[in-house]
């Protein structure tokens, strides 16, 4: 299903609810082990890095669309939609994956993962980010800037973008950590 490019309440709902789902199917039964394989002779990044990678850029992203968003005036009105930079920024990085780039430093996943914590602070993100949106609705998201971290504080997206970007972010990285565990050589759970 390919998801709604509008920032409005349900959309957010609806993305992080197939979201939950995805990851709750990924993590489940995982041995410490198994989160931490990392393919072709350690080339590749684990299940625990794809996630914790993901929960780290949800952390640092939100910061400056949280800031945003608190000094913003209300709005209601029909849903924001991404500026035309910012969507051709999420059909990029939306699976299936267009454009790799390495992560910045800033956001590098750690390198051994307990199971429990990827799990836990992958969930917080999630939430987090839904909070974030709600809050972003009520606002004139279409219109509003932030600073975006990865840009070095430029103000290139609106704040409709900065949700929708973080959403395309961890279904890119889901998707990552689902075609790991689907590999052959992935290690069961008796190894």
């Amino acid at each position: 299903m390919t998801p709604s490019y509008v920032l409005i309440e349900e959309n957010v709902a609806n993305q992080i609810a197939e979201i939950r789902v995805r990851l709750d199917r990924l993590c489940a039964g995982l041995s410490p082990a198994q989160l931490n394989w990392q393919g072709d002779a350690g080339r590749q990044w684990s299940v625990g890095q794809c996630l914790d990678h993901v929960t780290r850029t949800t952390n640092l992203y939100g910061g400056p669309l949280e800031t945003a968003i608190a000094v913003a005036p209300p709005a209601a009105g029909s849903g924001a939609r991404p500026n035309w930079l910012g969507r051709a920024f999420i059909w990029a990085i939306e699976p299936p994956v267009r454009l790799k780039v390495p992560a910045p430093e800033s956001v590098q996943p750690g390198s051994t993962l307990d199971p429990a914590i990827v799990r836990t602070e992958a969930e917080g993100a999630l939430v987090s980010l839904q909070a974030l949106a709600i809050r972003a609705v009520g606002v004139d998201a279409g219109r509003l800037r932030f600073a975006n971290p990865f840009a070095r504080g430029i103000r290139v997206f609106n704040v409709a973008t900065g949700v929708l970007v973080m959403l395309a972010h961890t279904r890119r990285h889901l998707e990552q950590a689902e075609r790991i565990r689907a590999r052959p050589d992935f290690p069961s759970a008796c190894s």
